[in-house]
């Protein structure tokens, strides 16, 4: 026979229990861990795919992942690349580049941020047509794009899971220009000035 005391120690099937009457052991309370590890492997796993990518379309665009022109720290000012179209890409990934359009003509334009700094310098750019669009990617990143003082910019299709800034939504001029931005931001920043 089994004094009371013995009892308490024992669960309905042999195994040791608590005194709160709960086992200890497979499926028991103590056994519970949370999601914790998996998500971090697999938040990890999703953020080398994506810098892989990101280079890999870098390359084949005929640009280079580290050309030696930039830096991990500061901004290193080059000329965006960009087509008879009138499409201007601007990409940073791992590193600071300030992309400067100069006087050209633009449609389009992409601004790109993974795990870096880009800051679209359009001030001087002219626009062909009556309106313009904007995409911008930032994961992890920070896409800065200054534009000249008679544009107005609209946020159009915006996927964002982070910080999204609009300075020059409206302007003062009598016959403004319609820049439309697009794009998504995840975990960075995404910020329109003049």
């Amino acid at each position: 026979m089994m004094s009371a005391q013995d009892q308490t120690g024992t669960g309905t099937s042999g195994m040791p229990g608590r005194p709160d009457g709960q086992l200890r052991g497979a499926g028991g309370g103590d056994a519970h861990r949370g999601p914790g590890l998996w998500a971090a492997v697999l938040a990890f796993g999703l953020l080398v795919v994506m810098t892989a990518g990101s280079v890999k379309v870098l390359r084949e665009r005929g640009g280079s992942a580290d050309d030696g022109s930039s830096r991990p720290f500061g901004l290193v000012t080059v000329v965006p690349k960009h087509n008879a179209d009138g499409n201007i890409e601007a990409v940073a990934v791992l590193g600071g580049q300030r992309f400067e359009g100069g006087t050209v003509e633009f449609r389009s334009a992409d601004a790109v941020a993974i795990m870096g700094h880009c800051v679209l310098d359009l001030r001087n750019a002219r626009v062909l047509g009556e309106k313009a669009t904007i995409d911008v990617v930032a994961i992890m990143g920070h896409v800065e794009i200054i534009v000249p003082a008679d544009w107005e910019i609209v946020t159009g299709d915006m996927f964002s899971a982070g910080a999204v800034r609009n300075l020059a939504r409206r302007t003062q001029a009598e016959n403004p220009t319609k820049v439309r931005i697009d794009g998504a931001v995840l975990m960075g920043r995404l910020d329109v000035r003049r």
